[in-house]
């Protein structure tokens, strides 16, 4: 019983919880394409668009420096797994930064406005 209950209290958290998805992209085409269809399939309320964004990485074991577009994307933990799936088919890097940031800490208002126009 209480694998049952600590499952459904997990459950129960993951539907309130509100959470951030950061994810950068090359261009403002590719990164427009992902937040239309995102924001279409109410896979997300809000997407703060930033341009101008520098990104240091190691690619094939060379250092990069690349212009890039960050993407903030204001959602649901319990839509994740659709985000990152959406991102990776319209995405146009082998690997696209996918990183989740779950909030517990938000104003009970914008929270409410997130879950009206989300998909759940």
């Amino acid at each position: 019983m209480n694998n049952t209950h600590n499952l459904s209290q997990n459950i129960i958290l993951k539907k309130s919880t509100i959470c951030i998805v950061l994810c950068t992209f090359p261009d403002f085409e590719s990164a427009q394409s992902s937040i239309k269809y995102l924001l279409k399939n109410k896979l997300a309320a809000c997407i703060t668009q930033l341009s101008g964004a520098t990104s240091f990485y190691y690619w094939n074991n060379t250092l990069t420096k690349k212009k890039e577009v960050q993407i903030l994307i204001k959602s649901n933990l319990m839509l994740k797994n659709h985000i990152f799936t959406a991102i990776k088919n319209l995405h146009p890097y082998d690997i696209p930064e996918l990183i989740v940031l779950s909030t517990d800490s938000i104003e009970k208002n914008y929270k409410r406005w997130i879950k009206k126009n989300i998909a759940y």
